[in-house]
C-alpha cells in the first residue's frame, strides 16, 4: 500500500505539483493550443456578432479559454423564439414589441474544442 502525503515542505501536494518546474510551461502550452482549436472554430460562423476567443494564463498556474462578447452565454447554447413585449435596443436598431425573434442553436464552439481535445 502506497502513502501518500498531503504536504509537500509544508506546501499542499497539488501547490507543490503545480508549480514543479516544467508543469507550468506544459498547462500554458496546452491552453494555447486549446485557444488555437477554439478559434479555428469559432471561424467558420459568419456572424459572431461581436464575440471572439480570447484566453491566457491567470497569472498562477492555470490557462483559460474564453468566448467573449455581448451575449456570449446565446452564442455559445442557442436561444427558444420568443416575441418581444416591449421594444428593445439591439445595436444601432430598436426592435418594436409584438416582434417574433428566431430561436438560435447556438455554436456550441467551447463544447466542440473540448471535443476535439
Amino acid at each position: 500500500m502506497a502513502l501518500i502525503y498531503e504536504k509537500v515542505n509544508g506546501v499542499d501536494l497539488h501547490d507543490y505539483i503545480a508549480h514543479m518546474p516544467g508543469v507550468k510551461d506544459a498547462v500554458n502550452e496546452k491552453g494555447r493550443e486549446t485557444q488555437h482549436v477554439a478559434e479555428a472554430i469559432f471561424a467558420k460562423h459568419d456572424r459572431p456578432g461581436g464575440h471572439q476567443i480570447t484566453g491566457g494564463p491567470d497569472g498562477i498556474t492555470d490557462y483559460y479559454v474564453y468566448l467573449e462578447g455581448p451575449v456570449p452565454h446565446i452564442i455559445e447554447y442557442g436561444r427558444a423564439a420568443y416575441v418581444t413585449k416591449k421594444a428593445q435596443r439591439l445595436g444601432d436598431r430598436i426592435i418594436p414589441a409584438g416582434t417574433h425573434v428566431g430561436a438560435w442553436d447556438g455554436t456550441h464552439v467551447l463544447r466542440r474544442t473540448w471535443e476535439a481535445m
